[in-house]
């Protein structure tokens, strides 16, 4: 009789399927005392690591079926097309009625090599904004647990008034900055970049015949920090040229920058 029962249920009355975001195609069939249960995880691989729950619910009470075997507990790896548990549903209950069917999939490990999860991009594009000037420009790259930005700006640069200088002071600066993630929790991360910059500068020089005015490439450093909030990045940067490096002479125009970015990853 008890077979019976479970056999009428089943074709009788209709079962809802409730099931969590990662867990679709639930379907249930009958095999004497036995009820299998398939479903299949989205969006799974093989690196990722499942605790799997199965419950039916009865007037709406939940409880956890225990005698089973199959992809259920605590290790079911992820990436197969479809999963199967199997039910031997007298062993816990006596009988069964109408009963909806519950299948709890929690990601409990990620050894997804980080450059193929697509839910955490890497590159990022950001519109740059720089003071004193004010000077425009772009900032992308890839940043990962380490990774590597680029930032092309160009301004209208600020001249030393008393230097007589009248002519073009529309410069461009270029900045190459490695970076390292210093923290990463709840979907906000904070990373550290520092690297090379190399700008355009306005050089005056005292010659026998008067003042000359040159346009010279000057290394620099740049140091800063970026935060991304899930698909939001911003970042600050600040920025000095050392003209004394390379040329003789002095800079009238300014050598030192602050760079904020603001923009988004994919």
């Amino acid at each position: 009789m008890k077979r019976i029962s479970i056999l009428l249920s089943i074709f009788i009355f209709p079962t809802i399927f409730v099931f969590s975001q990662k867990v679709d195609s639930i379907k249930v069939e009958q095999s004497g005392d036995f009820i299998k249960i398939g479903y299949q995880i989205l969006n799974s691989n093989p690196s990722q690591i499942y605790r799997v729950k199965v419950l039916f619910s009865i007037n709406g009470l939940n409880t956890e079926i225990r005698s089973a075997t199959g992809d259920m507990g605590d290790y079911v790896v992820g990436g197969k097309p479809e999963y199967w548990v199997v039910w031997d549903v007298l062993k816990d209950v006596d009988e069964l009625g109408s009963a909806e069917f519950v299948v709890r999939a929690e990601l409990i490990a990620d050894n997804t090599p980080e450059l193929k999860k697509k839910s955490k991009g890497l590159f990022s594009i950001q519109g740059a904004l720089q003071v004193p000037g004010p000077g425009v420009g772009v900032r992308f790259g890839i940043m990962g647990k380490a990774g590597i930005s680029f930032q092309f700006i160009s301004a209208k640069s600020v001249i030393d008034p008393e230097s007589g200088y009248s002519g073009d002071a529309s410069l461009s600066r270029f900045s190459m900055d490695f970076t390292a993630r210093l923290s990463n929790k709840n979907d906000f991360q904070t990373h550290f970049l520092a690297g090379v910059t190399i700008g355009e500068v306005i050089i005056m020089e005292e010659q026998q015949w008067g003042t000359d005015y040159n346009d010279h490439l000057a290394p620099g450093a740049e140091v800063g920090f970026a935060f991304i909030k899930k698909k939001a990045v911003f970042s600050i940067a600040a920025s000095k040229l050392f003209t004394g490096m390379t040329e003789e002479g002095e800079a009238i125009s300014k050598t030192g920058y602050l760079t904020a970015g603001v923009g988004f990853r994919f």
